[in-house]
């Protein structure tokens, strides 16, 4: 397993030196160019919900964890519940094909 994941790691890095790793260019200028100044400028209110759905998903994960270090056989793993929502899943995604076998 832990061969797979440095070769996984050494792909991922090999075809982002390679053809450019994606977003790379929103990292830097666009937020601190762009965005900040806007958001310094006209600060937005709090957003309540958000916070009590970012919580309540933290506690789901935390039940996740739980759950699985509690049962052997638990097949939800807190990582699925994460990840998916991610746009990395849409590059890395058989990585995780690979560490199940």
């Amino acid at each position: 397993m832990v061969v797979r994941i440095i070769c996984c790691l050494c792909t991922l890095m090999h075809f982002s030196y390679q053809m450019g790793a994606p977003g790379v260019h929103y990292y830097g200028g666009v937020y601190f160019n762009k965005y900040l100044p806007c958001w310094l400028s006209y600060p937005e209110t709090t957003d309540y919900s958000s916070i009590m759905a970012i919580g309540a998903d933290g506690l789901f994960t935390i039940f996740l964890v739980v759950m699985q270090r509690r049962f052997v056989g638990w097949l939800f793993h807190p990582v699925g519940y994460v990840l998916p929502g991610s746009w990395i899943m849409n590059l890395v995604w058989s990585v995780f094909l690979h560490l199940q076998s």
